[in-house]
């Protein structure tokens, strides 16, 4: 989570959303991060001890950035396989995580808060969507009052594309149900 205590801005990080690329940009610049212990970068807002870190989130505009299900178990599979001896093929792989729920814990945790990401449908919580990444970090990066940062620099882009089975589509859909709802996202066919 990144904070502005004078702008009363929070950018709250969600995996395999961009959320790197904005956090290490928002980074260069006096800004404050929460991520000690027991906070990790993508803890929700909603676990936080809001009154120990003296923050009345009412008070705050909150951005976090979506992506659509689907691009993000694949980013989440190709961050496995980059860091990882990941040996399954994709389509066996979110299979195997979306049965099992291991390292795609900390994806479904946030499920069990908010949808998949939302955190408390208020208004004060925005979501920019990944795929309008210029426009998203722009919103950000306006909202902390920065300069807005070089996005051909986005890191961990991931070029090479490939066709989901069917089967794996379905489980992708219906355990990210509510995202395709709340965000407005087309599943695919």
């Amino acid at each position: 989570m990144v904070i502005d205590r004078e702008k009363r801005v929070i950018f709250q990080e969600c995996p395999h959303t961009g959320s790197s690329f904005v956090r290490s940009s928002l980074e260069k610049y006096n800004v404050e991060t929460v991520d000690d212990w027991p906070y990790k970068r993508h803890t929700p807002v909603a676990q936080y001890d809001l009154e120990l870190l003296n923050i009345e989130i009412e008070t705050y505009k909150i951005f976090y950035m979506v992506r659509h299900p689907e691009d993000r178990m694949v980013s989440f599979y190709k961050n496995c396989q980059d860091y990882m001896d990941i040996k399954l093929n994709p389509h066996d792989f979110i299979k195997s995580e979306m049965k099992n729920c291991k390292r795609l814990k900390h994806l479904t945790e946030l499920g069990s808060l908010y949808s998949v990401y939302n955190p408390y449908k208020k208004p004060n919580f925005i979501y920019l969507k990944y795929e309008d990444f210029e426009k998203s970090v722009n919103t950000v990066f306006n909202a902390f009052q920065l300069p807005i940062p070089d996005i051909s620099k986005k890191v961990n882009e991931h070029k090479e594309a490939f066709v989901l089975h069917n089967r794996t589509r379905t489980l992708i859909n219906n355990v990210f149900h509510q995202d395709f709802i709340d965000y407005e996202y087309e599943k695919r066919k």
